[in-house]
């Protein structure tokens, strides 16, 4: 009796040890632990050409077999990657998505956007080029990057003086525009207009112009006086009865600039002298009300066109 009883105790240990292993192999096999999860350190990054960077996957894995991570860039003509996450980038612009895939199909991408160091520079909208080394400006006005750095953000603008003040905005072309704004027309000088930004490799890119802030005003040579624009000066009448003026960048009296020059009334006569650069004011009569002179289209280097406008009495 007591050895059946003995054999029945070991059918019933092998039973619970089958069950047991079956347990153990249905755990084993639960969806769940076959979840593997990826990760990248970054998931954009913007790169000088010709240059690497490492890119670095988090995998969760119960499986130690679907840690493995292959590595594949949509664009190789811009960037390449290794079986390690090392990208390198090519000479050209442009973007590729580097994706990390694990055994078991799942995946991570990261944007990877190229923008060569030779290409980051003033551009100016006005005239459709690059800024000139040197551009006069006499009020607000408008740059941006040049080619595909239009776009980029981040970009850190800086004015080596403070008679400038400096605006970005986004167009809705996605360009971002950076105005040098002169709030004061009493300001004028010569600044350094620069542009800086930093890759996501810590390496860094700038481009500068020179900007002449000028503040153009009418300057009457009969009477030594500085007239700003929208003003109504009072002149006294002289000798030769007329006046003489020509636009100078104050404090600088040399008639540099042309304009187009226009006189409203019919109390004087106005002549154009020196390739439009001066203008003469001839009156017919001692006595007369209040003549408009306009000098219109008055041209600087950096595209920018000024119209101005006095009355004298």
């Amino acid at each position: 009796m007591m050895k059946n009883f003995t054999n029945t105790t070991r059918i019933w240990s092998l039973f619970a040890l089958i069950f047991t292993a079956s347990m153990m192999l249905s755990a084993s096999c639960d969806p769940q632990d076959a979840i593997t999860t990826i990760k990248l350190n970054k998931s954009s990054v913007v790169l000088p050409n010709g240059t690497t960077y490492e890119l670095f996957a988090t995998v969760t894995a119960t499986d130690p077999a679907n840690g493995i991570i292959t590595w594949k860039s949509s664009n190789t003509a811009i960037a390449t990657v290794d079986s390690e996450g090392k990208v390198t980038t090519k000479a050209s612009s442009g973007t590729t998505v580097i994706t990390a895939t694990t055994a078991d199909g799942k995946e991570a991408k990261c944007d990877v956007n190229v923008l060569t160091k030779s290409s980051f520079s003033i551009y100016n909208p006005t005239r459709n080029s690059n800024a000139l080394s040197t551009e006069e400006i006499a009020s607000s006005f408008t740059y941006r990057m040049n080619s595909n750095w239009s776009k980029a953000d981040g970009i850190v603008w800086t004015a080596s003086s403070n008679i400038v003040r400096l605006t970005t905005t986004k167009n809705s072309a996605g360009d971002f525009l950076t105005t040098v704004n002169i709030d004061d027309i009493n300001n004028y000088g010569t600044i350094t207009l620069k542009a800086e930004y930093t890759y996501s490799d810590n390496t860094k890119v700038s481009s500068s112009i020179t900007l002449k802030i000028l503040s153009l005003r009418f300057y009457c040579i009969s009477t030594d006086s500085w007239h700003f624009g929208g003003s109504t000066p009072t002149l006294a009448s002289n000798s030769y009865g007329y006046w003489d003026f020509n636009i100078a960048a104050y404090p600088n009296t040399t008639p540099t600039y042309a304009a187009t020059w226009t006189a409203s009334g019919n109390e004087g006569i106005l002549s154009v002298h020196d390739s439009n650069k001066r203008a003469r004011l001839s009156l017919y009569g001692w006595g007369f009300a209040a003549v408009q002179i306009s000098a219109n289209n008055i041209a600087l280097s950096s595209g920018q066109t000024i119209n101005m406008y006095f009355s004298v009495r």
